[in-house]
């Protein structure tokens, strides 16, 4: 009997020693993981797809995450902390950008607003392999 790849996502390595670390794997410490991953991944989608974020559901991504420091390695850890400076840097920039009038400071904060939205457009890859060796069974 042949051993299946472990991912359907073609573009993900995970190095041996990760997947015989990870191979007892619990349900219930996978879904704990999944439901991390599940959630920075709707932070990205939401913001790549409004090009905005409200501080609210930026608060809410700290909260869903929060566990991750205990699930997952510091990469990981430090990668879900990314996601939040920066979902709060775009949140606020939303912000000014409700209250701001057109004029050179405005074409600046769009500037980098949309600078922000295209990292988090290139989050989607780093988030599969970040997690990936961690939901593996």
């Amino acid at each position: 009997m042949t051993e299946q790849p472990p991912l359907s996502w073609p573009d993900v390595k995970i190095p041996s020693r990760l997947k015989r670390k990870h191979r007892s794997l619990s349900v219930e410490l996978y879904d704990r993981r999944l439901r991390i991953y599940r959630a920075a991944k709707e932070l990205i989608g939401r913001i790549v797809a409004d090009a905005a974020i409200e501080m609210a559901a930026v608060r809410q991504f700290s909260a869903d995450t929060e566990e991750g420091a205990f699930l997952f390695d510091e990469g990981v850890s430090e990668f879900l902390s990314e996601l939040y400076k920066r979902g709060i840097w775009l949140a606020t920039l939303t912000e000014i950008l409700k209250r701001e009038h057109p004029g050179e400071k405005r074409g600046h904060h769009v500037d980098k607003q949309m600078e922000l939205v295209l990292w988090f457009n290139e989050q989607f890859a780093e988030l599969r392999s970040r997690m990936a060796p961690f939901l593996t069974f």
